[in-house]
């Protein structure tokens, strides 16, 4: 669907209040469309699934996604395999767990979040 299919997706996400699952899995959306999903979700409170699998979403992509965790309490699993995420999209993704007490599942295999990234994801469970 790449970037500009994501973008609409993202749109009608604003003000969907009906589907729980979204899997967008091996789509081309690229740090763009996961920007634009990631701004979805300021304003969706219902999705409990997001599959973002394989998209090249990248730490712009994964930025975007983790301040909308911030304060979304409805994402309860979010598969970001495959993405490029770096450690410093890894470290985007921490902060927001430390907010974010409602995620039961993250998965992020296939990534280059390093060791870096993995000891901040870390401490921020503790």
């Amino acid at each position: 669907i790449g970037p500009d299919g994501s973008k609409e997706i993202a749109n009608a996400l604003k003000v969907n209040k009906t589907l729980l699952k979204l899997d967008l899995a091996l789509n081309k959306i690229g740090h763009q469309g996961g920007i634009a999903i990631g701004e979805a979700f300021e304003h969706n409170n219902t999705l409990t699934n997001l599959d973002l699998v394989g998209n090249g979403i990248g730490d712009d992509g994964a930025g975007v996604i983790s301040n909308a965790l911030h304060d979304n309490k409805a994402l309860h699993t979010i598969s970001l395999s495959f993405n490029g995420i770096g450690p410093l999209g890894a470290e985007y993704i921490a902060e927001a767990l430390k907010e974010n007490s409602t995620l039961l599942t993250l998965n992020l295999t296939q990534n280059v979040i390093g060791e870096s990234g993995a000891i901040a994801i870390g401490k921020s469970l503790e």
